[in-house]
């Protein structure tokens, strides 16, 4: 395995990717779950950035004009076609989503955007009059507090409500951010009678399921969606979120609720807010259930980087229950900075029982890989791909112990998950190796819109220039990589030699 590739392994070891509640309403955690995890990118054009804006403030034709200049640009990527498509299904400017579909070459993309397609496209085509009509509703119902005048402004438009079914689902979000629960409910419903494949009206529904009490109801439904093996990572984790909305709506007891809560934000990645709740939370006085608050907290401490409050939850939840999920996965985290791999794959093999999302198993199988036990974690990945599970992380870490399959293991991993910056840096890795320098060049650009500050793109970029003999470039870019990465040697070494030429 090259040095590389250890240290990415390495890195995604450490990472481990997973108060009141006034700090936020519902309807607002409902965004949450809808955008969940599609804003992660660190670099957007200001044009991106300047078009979500306009957006925002309602001013609607201009910010189409804005999406479209950005999708009609040679140089947008391949991977920021992919999010843009999901986020102009999201803001509703469906022309603009086929459009960039159809701009979509990658087939390792199709599953992901298979998914996007059928988790928000409605069924009744629009004009591009009433789509911009109806975008401007869903803005001022969003962001600018202007629920009741949107209502009473669509209520109008009863050829729209009749035959469009976003139109009503439209409705529903007005009548749900006035707290009018049972109209709300009626127009989810029409919404659905319309077209009942978009899993977006689903989550509506059944989040006012939850706001009105019916539990049962509400996970049935959610089961429906969530149940389906084969779901990309990202849309895995919006369904965590609808769950713990679902539990911490339902619930009667208070600290199961505030539990939920700390689960929704810990999830969300707002490990203040989860803290805050998770602390309320252990008000409650049975050991079984403060046991599973302090685990939480555990989690949520090393989050938060206090090292010596995580353990001290964590122990004091192992101790009531030796094999708690949470309590173990923080242990061995745990063990695992302090470069005890044996103790933190002992950790982790305790966590493996409960652990709905085979996370430690995986974390067990990396452990392995470290120790040059490679058989051991194959057979693992293997086995959990044989499940049926789409894991991007079994399929990513394959990757990395077979030669024969590499390029075909993580591209499995990306089209689960698109935003995966390891496998995009060792497919770069790959090309470059192969001396396919524009496949290269493209998967940079994936790479870049992940994380402007990956040191990886800046010293593959450096890489790049040298085989083509700019040197000037090529110091450039391994003077970046070794900026953010200091202790990167590859791009150390790399300057150094380059000075004999320069």
């Amino acid at each position: 395995m090259s040095k590389i590739k250890v240290l990415i392994l390495f890195i995604s070891l450490c990472l481990m990717s997973p108060a009141c509640f006034s700090a936020q309403n519902d309807f607002s955690m409902f965004g949450d779950i809808i955008s969940a995890f599609s804003s992660s990118p660190t670099y957007v054009k200001p044009v991106a950035k300047l078009a979500t804006d306009k957006f925002m403030q309602a001013n609607i034709s201009s910010s189409y004009d804005d999406f479209l200049q950005i999708i009609e640009d040679k140089n947008t990527s391949s991977l920021e076609m992919l999010k843009l498509n999901e986020k102009m299904y999201e803001l509703g400017f469906f022309t603009l989503a086929e459009i960039s579909s159809s701009k979509i070459q990658d087939e390792n993309f199709m599953f992901y955007q298979k998914t996007v397609q059928n988790f928000y496209k409605p069924t009744y085509v629009l004009t591009k009059q009433d789509e911009l009509f109806l975008a401007e509703i869903y803005s001022n119902i969003f962001y600018n507090d202007r629920a009741v005048e949107a209502i009473k402004e669509l209520s109008q438009r009863k050829d729209l409500l009749k035959k469009s079914d976003y139109a009503n689902y439209l409705m529903a979000l007005g009548f749900y951010k006035t707290d009018n629960l049972k109209s709300a409910l009626k127009s989810i419903n029409d919404a659905i009678d319309i077209n009942s494949k978009c899993q977006n009206y689903k989550f509506l529904k059944i989040k006012l399921l939850a706001e009105t009490g019916k539990r049962k109801e509400a996970i049935n439904l959610f089961n429906s969606y969530n149940n389906k093996k084969e779901l990309p990572y990202l849309y895995r984790k919006k369904c965590e979120l609808l769950k713990q909305f679902i539990l911490y709506k339902t619930e009667k007891n208070q600290w199961r609720k505030n539990y939920a809560l700390g689960r929704y934000y810990y999830t969300e990645g707002d490990y203040q807010k989860a803290l805050r709740s998770l602390q309320n939370a252990t008000l409650t006085k049975n050991k079984k259930n403060l046991t599973k608050v302090w685990a939480m907290l555990s989690r949520t401490y090393l989050k938060l980087g206090d090292a010596k409050k995580a353990k001290e939850y964590a122990l004091k939840a192992v101790k009531n229950d030796d094999s708690n999920t949470d309590a173990n996965v923080t242990l061995a985290r745990l063990a695992y900075m302090e470069d005890d791999y044996k103790k933190a794959s002992e950790y982790f093999k305790k966590a493996i029982k409960d652990d709905k999302l085979d996370t430690s198993i995986i974390k067990v199988a990396q452990l392995y890989q470290i120790n040059g036990e490679d058989d051991k974690a194959v057979k693992i990945y293997k086995s959990l791909l044989k499940k049926g599970n789409d894991e991007w992380e079994a399929y990513y870490n394959l990757a990395l112990l077979d030669n024969d399959n590499e390029e075909k293991d993580l591209l499995m991993s990306i089209s689960s998950n698109p935003m995966n910056a390891d496998a995009w840096a060792t497919l770069v890795n790959l090309k470059i190796g192969n001396k396919e320098y524009i496949k290269a060049k493209e998967y940079l650009k994936n790479l870049l819109y992940i994380d402007e500050n990956d040191y990886r793109y800046y010293y593959y970029k450096g890489i790049v220039n040298r085989d083509n003999g700019d040197y000037v470039k090529a110091v450039k870019y391994f003077s970046k990589s070794v900026e953010l990465n200091p202790e990167f040697d590859d791009a150390q070494r790399e300057l150094i030699k380059l000075k004999e030429y320069i």
